[in-house]
């Protein structure tokens, strides 16, 4: 079974994605695949997707849970060749050194200096988390003027299986996915304003969706854009 489609489901305020397979057994079954690091979940075209919502919302967190224990922290693939920022693509070239390990970035290419596997995934983050600062709390300072919204703090962190997290104690806290700087920024735009949403609603009602219209029209748009990538939004 080679064919599937990418879905998310929310629960907690976290988006959990996993792949959707269509088998011939008249059943519904999740497990996680360790080959690709993701919750597979199989069912049969003719279950009604009102029933394998119910399934997955009840079944799928304990192998979220049992995902994140497994890709403890973070896990990047030593063969990696490309990562995107901004929806460009760039390559990556490692260039061994003796000194201090650092990064630069020219004409679509980046040049890491490093003289280990650590020094190479340190880069990568330092990377993502570079371009996080610079490009998404910008956006992110002025979705908060533009909803009126106070006390808001924004954190960022590699995440394996959802985009973002609002914490809605007072101060409030978002954590978006340092992987988030891979897209466009009308996709991040529609992260930033997804999350802090969840201030005003904490749960996925319609009233939630209404709000999210209000500022994005378009937000369905997005959104898809945004799921039908996994969060490894990286080539080899």
């Amino acid at each position: 079974m080679t064919d599937y489609q990418i879905k998310h489901i929310h629960i907690d305020n976290q988006f959990i994605m996993y792949k959707m397979f269509f088998w011939p057994k008249h059943s519904m079954s999740i497990r996680f695949d360790k080959k690709t690091h993701s919750i597979h979940v199989y069912v049969n075209r003719f279950i009604s997707q009102e029933q394998i919502d119910v399934y997955v919302k009840t079944n799928i967190s304990r192998f979220y849970r049992y995902l994140q224990k497994y890709k403890a922290g973070v896990r990047i693939d030593l063969n990696l060749r490309y990562i995107y920022l901004l929806n460009e693509k760039y390559q990556l070239h490692v260039v061994p050194t003796c000194r201090r390990r650092k990064y630069e970035i020219f004409n679509k290419n980046i040049y890491l200096s490093a003289n280990s596997n650590a020094d190479r995934i340190f880069l990568i983050k330092k990377i993502f988390s570079d371009y996080c600062k610079h490009f998404i709390v910008p956006l992110f300072q002025k979705w908060v003027k533009i909803m009126k919204l106070n006390r808001v703090n924004l954190t960022f962190r590699w995440m394996v299986s959802h985009y973002g997290v609002c914490n809605q104690t007072v101060p409030h806290k978002i954590t978006l996915a340092l992987q988030s700087i891979s897209y466009r920024q009308e996709v991040i735009e529609y992260l930033i304003v997804h999350e802090l949403v969840h201030i005003l609603h904490p749960n996925h009602q319609n009233s939630f969706w209404k709000c999210v219209e209000t500022y994005l029209p378009n937000w369905k748009m997005l959104d898809h854009e945004l799921t039908k990538n996994t969060l490894d939004y990286l080539d080899e």
